[in-house]
């Protein structure tokens, strides 16, 4: 096993240290996956910043008293320059150049005075209220935010961000590149039980029996992954059918499976969990909010030889547990950035280097999109995913193997009826998925999760889709006619063909709008291109062009325009991984339309939606 090299975290620090020596910069936001040492390198921030600026700095870390343990313990490991304490019931205030705190802590105390906060599990808690209240007694201090997943910070777009992502991090031999495995199972949940967060509502009940039966699919899994790796083969086969009973007791007993964590939807299905582990004879501990509201137990799983740590929320905070090898997912998230965090658990490097494992737990009908979700969240481990997702995913491409059978390829078309994503190939690993990108493309098809979700269900397809509530549910996404055509056409000919134009579009401003130059500035400010201005305001910037007001944005002002062979097959393919279907790249980015054509890329970009 390689030695790891470490050697970014000084270009790191060095970037941090400069965003917060500049004056117009509030503060900056360290990105990077569990492993590449975030804390040292902000203790490496904070121990420069002391010496420049002689102000006090405060560590604010996640509402458990194990994790402000586990910052203070980092920062005991050796002798620093500066002084440094832990706040708490006992030790309430503190002259120290460095104070480590709990954010309630200063619910009724005084918080201020500080030159530098620093912001641990940022992505969590950030925008809390206890967190807002620090920040906004202290509104002359630098920030410095810690975070796996920077995605809120992306859509802020508030401050600079610096981040290592876990392809890098691979390479630099920091992690390990764990199996990722895809389990279906017969629960019963469909797209109707989950929110708009992409998690399941909280309504969404476990029986007792469908929790072991998911258990005994995950752990049949997690026997099939030890094997092929006791093997040496990089894929498990199906060396063991789907267990139960004393046969997966006596096969679990034979084969060491490791520390794992299983993540839980609610509260009583993760109790139902630890009772299956028992039953079975193997030790397990519950952490959730209601039973251990210090996290005790993470520390007791991390010490002692306890073999299962079941959580619910907790899986996608920042603990140490260097030892864990497995993770199974019975939460059943489609949310990228909860499962990320969670996959980030076991791409730490292990006590002996032995490859870790996360299992997805999904249905029957939901496998395949659940197989586009972590394709994408395996794509995050790239800096062309991680340092531009912004929460919004459904629409964004990513490259997936193509299949091959009788079926075809993921199209729905072939000789037989059976469905192209009924035997899914195998999850593309963080090695894999930074290969496919440069891959032969007569391999791999790049789709998204709402093109897989239409293909499945027929809303794109099948004829007699549009009926007149349909077309009023989709034409209320719109405030236009105009909008409305150029978004959802197939919606809007539907309309207009069986006469309900008239009235799908009643709330839809109908009279040609004029606009003030006030209106103008206000949404200019907004966007970032004059391309992005006409297609999203046609009649403001129509209005802009005719009393000359573009000169006024400097942004604005000028038409931008790239030298003749700007478009490559590559940055057209990167361009076209923004839209949705072909139509979408036409309007907004003709000239990587024109040139993929040229290109004769547009089966390759789209193969199911090309727009003639």
């Amino acid at each position: 096993m390689n030695k790891p090299d470490y050697s970014f975290q000084s270009k790191l620090v060095s970037q941090c240290l400069e965003h917060l020596r500049n004056h117009s910069s509030g503060g900056v936001v360290l990105a990077s996956a569990p492993g590449a040492g975030k804390t040292e390198m902000s203790i490496e921030v904070i121990e420069r910043w002391v010496e420049e600026n002689k102000k006090k700095v405060l560590v604010l870390t996640h509402g458990q008293t194990v994790l402000r343990s586990q910052y203070f313990n980092r920062l005991q490991r050796k002798e620093r320059n500066f002084s440094f304490g832990m706040l708490n019931s006992k030790n309430p205030t503190s002259e120290d150049s460095v104070q480590v705190s709990l954010p309630h802590h200063f619910t009724d105390r005084d918080a201020h005075g500080y030159g530098l906060i620093v912001v641990d599990e940022a992505h969590h808690f950030f925008s809390a209220p206890m967190v807002q209240n620090v920040l906004k007694a202290n509104p002359e201090a630098k920030l410095l935010m810690l975070t796996g997943t920077p995605s809120p910070f992306i859509a802020m777009k508030t401050f600079p961000i610096v981040s290592f992502t876990a392809s890098q991090l691979l390479e630099q031999g920091v992690i390990t590149d764990p199996f990722i495995e895809l389990v279906k199972t017969k629960l019963p949940f469909t797209l109707k039980n989950f929110n708009q967060q992409d998690n399941l509502v909280e309504g969404a009940e476990f029986t007792s029996k469908q929790v072991n039966s998911s258990l005994d699919s995950a752990l049949s899994q997690l026997l099939n992954t030890l094997t092929a790796r006791l093997k040496g083969t990089r894929n498990p086969k199906r060396y063991f059918k789907k267990l139960s009973g004393k046969k997966l007791k006596s096969a679990l007993a034979q084969l060491d499976f490791g520390k794992t964590m299983v993540i839980c939807h609610r509260q009583d299905q993760a109790r139902d969990v630890v009772a299956y582990f028992k039953a079975k004879g193997i030790s397990a501990l519950l952490s959730v909010s209601d039973d251990d509201t210090d996290s005790a137990n993470v520390e007791l799983f991390r010490t002692d030889s306890t073999k299962v740590l079941v959580v619910v929320n907790r899986a996608t905070l920042g603990f140490d547990l260097p030892s864990l090898r497995n993770i199974i997912d019975l939460s059943m998230t489609h949310n990228p950035d909860r499962i990320f965090q969670a996959l980030c658990r076991v791409v730490r490097r292990g006590l002996n280097g032995d490859k870790k494992t996360f299992i997805k737990v999904t249905t029957d009908g939901l496998a395949a999109l659940t197989y586009v979700v972590m394709s994408f969240v395996v794509a995050l481990s790239l800096p062309e995913y991680y340092e531009t997702f912004d929460g919004r995913w459904k629409d964004r491409k990513v490259r997936i193997k193509k299949s091959s059978g009788p079926s075809g390829e993921h199209t729905g078309k072939g000789k037989k009826s059976k469905s192209p994503w009924e035997d899914l190939l195998p999850l593309p690993s963080l090695i894999d998925i930074k290969g496919m990108m440069s891959a032969d493309s007569s391999l791999y098809a790049y789709t998204t999760f709402n093109e897989v979700r239409a293909r499945l269900d027929g809303t794109r397809y099948s004829p007699g889709h549009w009926t007149l509530e349909r077309c009023k549910e989709e034409a209320l996404k719109y405030g236009t006619i105009t909008s409305f055509q150029r978004g959802s056409s197939s919606a809007y000919k539907s309309s207009r063909k069986n006469g309900w134009l008239e009235v799908v579009s009643a709330h839809m401003t109908k009279k040609r709008q004029k606009y003030s130059k006030e209106q103008f500035l206000q949404i200019a400010s907004k966007v970032d291109s004059r391309r992005e201005l006409k297609v999203n305001y046609p009649g403001l910037f129509a209005s802009a062009v005719k009393h000359n007001w573009l000169i006024l944005v400097p942004k604005l002002s000028t038409k931008q325009t790239r030298p003749a062979g700007y478009w490559s097959e590559e940055r057209v393919r990167e361009e076209a991984s923004k839209y949705s279907n072909t139509h979408q790249l036409r309007i907004n980015s003709r000239s990587a339309y024109d040139a993929a054509v040229k290109f004769k890329l547009m089966e390759e970009l789209c193969p199911n939606k090309r727009v003639k």
